[in-house]
């Protein structure tokens, strides 16, 4: 046994090409390759789910069912599961979160007819089938015209996947948010709206921000926004539980003044991952993990990074410069992986990510390549850009090339690097 201790998975069953085979998984040394056989679909999409492992997709390739298979491995490089779902799109949309064990194959990224189709699945693989019916959800709390929302964001949450829809309200100058929630366990739905009033002007001038989903824990889901309180700037916390009830709010004071507005985005799938119609600007961006909230915040000398509980120790990255060319805003994502904040910028002409470990250490920063944001974060840990998947099973490196979408049951190998 090597000298770590620890032992590495790895699939020893060759592919039969006339009869599809299931894996079956062997104890081996740490340092081999990983070899995954497809069990009924070629494999066409690799996707990390993250702090969780690794997901590869897998379809018919002469598009005479629409039916998908989805293999699971995990941080160890185990496999754990290979399942078979039956959506009605040839491509549907996986939804998935830093937060959650839960992940959702919808159908329809805007409701078709009021509705929605998913197929939810966990660590376990199990799959459950199930569709939401939005408008009569709508009826039962609030008085806000479904049919005049629109869907801005769909995030997989501890214990639920949230819908956040918005009334832009011309005639009274405001934006109206509604949530409805879908509860992982009993697939119940329940709805909220957000508190407080978001007119167009405060908006415009900077004075409040839209409400965007920044964490959750258990039986707890925070929305925030930009805003103002008693001549303070800072962040209001707006708190529902998982059955949608508003449970109150906090507030915590901006840090520092010279914040800049920063356009934001989504790292991992989610709806406005999708949906790139719906920024939300904002003087700095909130996060909530691990009972800890951060804030990262755009200056002109540069990105900082705030932790609440210990805001003397706030992190400067006066190393990381954005190249722009006509406009000197950029965009900014953030999300934890593996213990570390990850901060990804998108300005004019480049897309940069940078790694901070809560020590304030920075291990990497470099340039990224747009074609594997979203599938592939763990990347960002390697100093290199390249289209390969890669990613640490074990603590070490291993890599698997672009996958090519072909009619034969190809094996996907992780190679050790």
């Amino acid at each position: 046994m090597p000298n770590f201790g620890q032992l590495f998975y790895k699939t020893m069953k060759k592919q039969n090409f006339l009869t599809p085979i299931i894996l079956f998984c062997s104890f081996l040394t740490i340092g081999q390759d990983i070899i995954l056989t497809p069990k009924k679909m070629p494999y066409y999409e690799l996707i990390e789910w993250p702090n969780k492992g690794v997901l590869i997709f897998g379809k018919d390739h002469r598009g005479n069912t629409l039916q998908q298979e989805v293999t699971f491995i995990n941080e160890a490089g185990e496999l754990k599961w290979q399942e078979q779902y039956m959506p009605q799109v040839t491509s549907p949309k996986p939804i998935l979160s830093e937060y959650s064990n839960y992940i959702y194959f919808l159908d329809q990224l805007q409701p078709d007819d009021g509705k929605i189709y998913y197929n939810q699945t966990n660590l376990s693989g199990y799959i459950r089938k199930g569709s939401i019916n939005f408008p009569p959800i709508f009826r039962t709390v609030t008085n806000i015209p479904y049919s005049s929302c629109e869907l801005i964001d769909i995030v997989s949450a501890t214990d639920d996947l949230i819908f956040q829809f918005r009334l832009k309200d011309r005639k009274n100058k405001v934006y109206q948010d509604v949530l409805v929630f879908l509860n992982h366990y009993s697939l119940k739905t329940f709805v909220a709206e957000i508190p407080g009033v978001f007119g167009f002007d405060a908006i415009e001038k900077g004075e409040k921000s839209l409400v965007y989903f920044a964490g959750s824990k258990e039986n707890e889901n925070y929305f925030v926004h930009h805003t103002r309180k008693d001549n303070k700037a800072g962040f209001d916390i707006l708190i529902f539980d998982k059955k949608g009830v508003f449970t109150g709010s906090r507030f915590l004071v901006t840090p520092d003044s010279e914040i800049l507005i920063s356009e934001r985005f989504s790292i991992f799938p989610s709806g406005s991952f999708y949906n790139k119609g719906n920024p939300h600007s904002a003087k700095g961006q909130l996060l909530f993990f691990n009972d800890d909230w951060f804030l990262i915040g755009r200056k002109a000398s540069g990105l900082w990074v705030w932790k609440y509980d210990d805001l003397k120790a706030s992190i400067l990255l006066k190393d990381y410069i954005v190249q722009t060319k006509k406009s000197p805003e950029y965009a900014m994502g953030v999300s934890v992986l593996k213990d570390h904040l990850v901060v990804v910028t998108k300005s004019d002409i480049e897309t940069k990510g940078v790694i901070v470990d809560f020590a304030g250490k920075i291990i990497q920063q470099h340039v990224v390549d747009d074609k594997l944001l979203g599938n592939n974060i763990s990347n960002l840990f390697k100093n290199s850009v390249d289209l390969n998947f890669n990613y640490l099973f074990n603590q070490l490196w291993y890599t698997a090339s672009p996958l090519v979408f072909e009619d034969k049951l190809t094996p996907l190998v992780f190679e050790k690097k």
